[in-house]
């Protein structure tokens, strides 16, 4: 006995049918959390008076994700070289909070400090978290040199599903005289803070034009961006124009709420 053709047909379409309902509604509903971190335009970094370095920068937590996620922890690694510690050698422990002090119109006044300890974020499915400034702090005395650094973030999140968070990985590059001031005036002394060094993110170089078979082959096995950041002087909470030759330097302390 044959089947006629518009049989097979209706069964195709209402095969392909199906086929995309699953996909809908694995895709709306039950797809794991996926946590992506997008770092800020830079990272800051002075010491604690026994030496121990806080390192600051705003970070916004994407979740790709259809379930929500709920991150409780967010760590860093530092080092030089080729050699990578085996464990975090930087622990989140604050947030940071950047206000104005001062009414507007008058010469403006900012002050920065702790604006409150660790606390779970939340970033509901195909969502995102508000951008928050998250202080570092590292477990031992931590000096920086002149040199370049390595420095990956991995963010840990917990849920029904156990989101996945996929680790970002920077480069650190401190010049010789950024690496001076910092060590010579980068203590935070009774709340105090002479100096403190800004590192800037560079522009990513643009795309180069690959052959079409080198662009499968990296679509098949993905390389890990690193994010380049060059030291930038002293980070101030008020910004200021590029000083004039020769005119002040405008060094003054801050205040730590």
């Amino acid at each position: 006995m044959s089947i006629a053709w518009n049989d097979i047909a209706t069964a195709i379409i209402a095969a392909f049918a199906a086929g995309i309902s699953l996909f809908t509604f694995v895709y709306q509903y039950t797809l794991k959390a996926q946590l992506h971190a997008q770092l800020g335009r830079e990272i800051i970094v002075h010491y604690t008076q026994r030496g121990q370095l806080i390192l600051t920068a705003s970070f916004v937590f994407l979740n790709k994700g259809a379930m929500p996620a709920a991150m409780t922890g967010l760590y860093a690694t530092i080092w030089a070289g080729p050699d990578r510690p085996d464990e975090p050698n930087l622990t989140w422990r604050q947030f940071e909070k950047v206000e104005r002090v001062n009414a507007l119109g008058d010469p403006a006044d900012y002050r920065y400090g702790s604006s409150g300890a660790v606390a779970t974020l939340v970033v509901p499915g195909r969502g995102s978290s508000s951008a928050e400034t998250i202080r570092f702090y590292s477990k031992a005395s931590l000096p920086l040199g002149q040199g370049t650094y390595s420095l990956a973030f991995q963010a840990v999140g917990g849920s029904t599903r156990e989101a996945k968070a996929r680790e970002l990985i920077c480069s650190l590059s401190l010049n010789e005289v950024d690496a001076e001031v910092l060590n010579t005036s980068g203590e935070e002394i009774e709340g105090r803070v002479s100096s403190r060094i800004s590192f800037e993110k560079k522009l990513p170089a643009p795309p180069s034009r690959n052959s079409l078979a080198g662009r499968l082959r990296s679509l098949i096995t993905p390389r890990k961006t690193v994010i380049e950041f060059k030291s930038d002087g002293k980070w101030d909470a008020t910004p200021r124009p590029p000083a004039i030759a020769n005119g002040p330097a405008g060094d003054e302390d801050h205040q730590v709420l």
